[in-house]
């Protein structure tokens, strides 16, 4: 395995962990954001 491909499928794993963590820290975000004040979500700011 070269360097690339190891940390390529490092950062896939990370992402598809990320992508399964979405939807929690999006609700967090919109608990910690000040109300009335929207901005772009998580997921569309990072998708």
């Amino acid at each position: 395995m070269t360097e690339g491909t190891y940390l390529d499928s490092i950062l896939s794993y990370h992402r598809e962990r990320a992508k399964n963590d979405l939807g929690s820290l999006d609700q967090l975000l919109k608990e910690i954001s000040p109300k009335g004040k929207k901005g772009p979500s998580f997921q569309e700011e990072f998708s």
